[in-house]
């Protein structure tokens, strides 16, 4: 078993949300899902 294989699963188990990265998307489309994620969690941007 991989060491990346065993934290995804540990992560998971735990509720932990797990991002993959695997070049399928730009940085962009990444940045984008994580902002999407943390967006509940903080305070609005001043425009």
């Amino acid at each position: 078993m991989a060491v990346p294989d065993d934290a995804v699963r540990t992560a998971l188990g735990l509720g932990i949300r797990v991002v993959e990265v695997d070049g399928s998307r730009d940085a962009e489309g990444v940045a984008d899902d994580l902002a999407g994620h943390f967006r509940p969690y903080l305070p609005p941007r001043e425009h």
